[in-house]
């Protein structure tokens, strides 16, 4: 994740930003330049940028910026739709004036736009269901039992086929807690959830029936055993959760199925390089020949590649922010070890999403 400034004062904004704090000019982030901008705004709703490289576009706000305020994206002003890319792939929303929904959506959409910015950036594909039925992406931001007093269908988060559903519960922080503790996780939060999901949508995408597929089974596990079956064993072995090798697998949950050691793996693939690139923004650089390691031990990095860097970098970042969160008695933000198994797998992520680096704009 970038960080910006705004184009009138040069004051640091955040992505979630509406106003600089310091001028007080209206914010909207761009998707089709990738620039969070400030506007002025005309009497006829017509928001222009003012920045050196933007000057002039004229831009319209994501109608669930202006009317809900669950959104900070905006629209060129000569495409013909009301919603942003990140809202236009919404199918189903929850009713927002019902308890507390709109704090969950509001939420879930920020997470959700977290995701998108990093799609983007990643130079990935991304086609919207609306226009691409059969490979298209979509979102079901459901409200399932246990929220506001109401009874519901149960609300399973998942992927099928591009339509990724998210039980609303999971905005909940105090259910999101007891669902992780329950489950014996290290991590669970809405932008995992998304970038777990996200990575299901992708396989179908970019792995199955293509040349990337028996070298996907080769590596993950071979996807045709039954996923039902798989699931069920997993959690019926609930109590043996903490002893699944962690050698081979980033995470218990990956051991239950190849396409949920893809998943996982695709999720961390995102964590690593998001927060290498937010690190990389703020400045800070990790010295990892310099101070990591022996002198024995400096002579075999490999850092010919750059996900070798990536990795060597992450292994070096994530002890420190650990270490961090220590101090301040908090828990590890990356309670996680890459072992080498782990690390090629990585790899193989790494060299499905840059030979796909292509970008398609679909609103």
């Amino acid at each position: 994740m970038k960080i910006f400034s705004c184009d009138n004062c040069d004051h640091l904004i955040y992505f979630g930003n509406i106003r600089c704090n310091n001028c007080g000019y209206d914010l909207g982030y761009c998707y089709d330049t990738g620039k969070h901008c400030s506007f002025t705004v005309g009497e006829d709703g017509i928001w222009t940028a003012i920045g050196p490289t933007t000057l002039g576009r004229r831009y319209k706000q994501c109608k669930n910026y202006s009317q809900h305020g669950a959104c900070n994206w905006m629209v060129p002003e000569e495409y013909p739709v009301e919603r942003c890319v990140s809202c236009n792939l919404n199918w189903v929303i929850p009713d927002s004036t019902i308890g507390d929904n709109w704090q969950y959506w509001q939420k879930i959409e920020k997470a959700k736009r977290r995701l998108v910015f990093s799609i983007h950036h990643l130079k990935l594909p991304l086609k919207n269901k609306k226009e691409d039925k059969l490979n298209g992406l979509a979102f079901k931001l459901m409200e399932g039992p246990g929220l506001n007093g109401r009874e519901h269908k149960p609300v399973m988060t998942g992927h099928d086929r591009g339509i990724i559903t998210l039980n609303l519960a999971e905005a909940n922080d105090a259910i999101r807690v007891k669902i992780r503790d329950e489950m014996k996780e290290r991590y669970r939060t809405l932008l995992g959830h998304f970038r777990h999901e996200i990575g299901h949508y992708y396989w179908m995408l970019l792995v199955d029936n293509t040349h990337w597929l028996e070298p996907c089974r080769q590596l993950f596990g071979d996807d045709r055993q039954n996923y039902a079956d798989s699931l069920r064993d997993y959690y019926e072995a609930k109590e043996e959760h903490q002893k699944i090798d962690a050698i081979n697998f980033i995470s218990p949950y990956a051991s239950s199925h190849p396409w949920e050691d893809w998943a996982e793996t695709w999720a961390h693939y995102m964590h690593i390089h998001d927060t290498l690139e937010t690190a990389n923004s703020w400045g800070l650089r990790f010295s990892v020949k310099s101070i990591r390691y022996s002198s024995a031990q400096k002579s075999n990095l490999n850092t010919d590649s750059p996900f070798d860097k990536m990795i060597d970098n992450w292994d070096w970042a994530s002890c420190a922010l650990n270490s961090v969160n220590r101090s301040m008695g908090l828990t590890d933000p990356y309670p996680f070890v890459i072992s080498e198994p782990v690390k090629e797998k990585l790899r193989f992520v790494h060299n499905v999403i840059h030979e796909n680096s292509v970008w398609e704009f679909n609103t």
